[in-house]
């Protein structure tokens, strides 16, 4: 007794064909981060939380786009297994649906390996999901079996949304 409506989308064989590509370029691509990483964390899920040894000031769970995360005022951490064997990267990743511009630095191990804006989104963009690497310097890693990796807001900023934190082998994710 009710209507329903299915939306589907139509394409010739030749754009099919490049989708079918797409997807499976895709699919290869996170085969390859899956293979080369060493430790991931869901920031906003109590388990890997407590895994992870999650420590935190000014910080709330999140949810975006249906999927868990954090975001505060001041910092948050998580301690992340590392291969000092490898050189190691982390990955993060962010949403860019923020109501106001986000600044905030990563440290690992108390040296910064990066700093991030997250700028404001405007009416016209549509939300999304946005990977950052970064390069953890070996000093970070030499002689260790886990690192601690936290987020702070600077500049009088919030924190941005952290949906994921990656640790990979930076010479295997490629």
């Amino acid at each position: 007794r009710r209507t329903y409506g299915v939306y589907w989308d139509l394409f010739t064989p030749e754009e099919w064909q490049q989708k079918a590509t797409a997807y499976a370029a895709a699919q290869e691509k996170q085969r390859k981060l899956e293979a080369a990483t060493v430790a991931f964390a869901q920031p906003g899920e109590m388990q890997p939380e407590t895994d992870c040894n999650y420590q935190g000031e000014g910080a709330a769970v999140a949810r975006v786009m249906e999927r868990a995360a954090r975001r505060g005022g001041k910092w948050f951490s998580f301690d992340l297994p590392v291969d000092p064997a490898h050189p190691m990267a982390l990955i993060a990743t962010y949403n860019s649906d923020e109501r106001q511009q986000r600044t905030f630095e990563i440290l690992v191990d108390g040296k910064g390996v990066g700093e991030q804006t997250v700028e404001r989104r405007t009416p016209e963009q549509d939300p999304r999901f946005f990977d950052v690497e970064y390069k953890v310097p070996a000093e970070c890693v030499q002689g260790k079996t886990k690192v601690t990796v936290r987020f702070q807001a600077t500049n009088g900023k919030e924190l941005g949304t952290v949906c994921g934190i990656r640790m990979i082998r930076a010479d295997a994710a490629r």
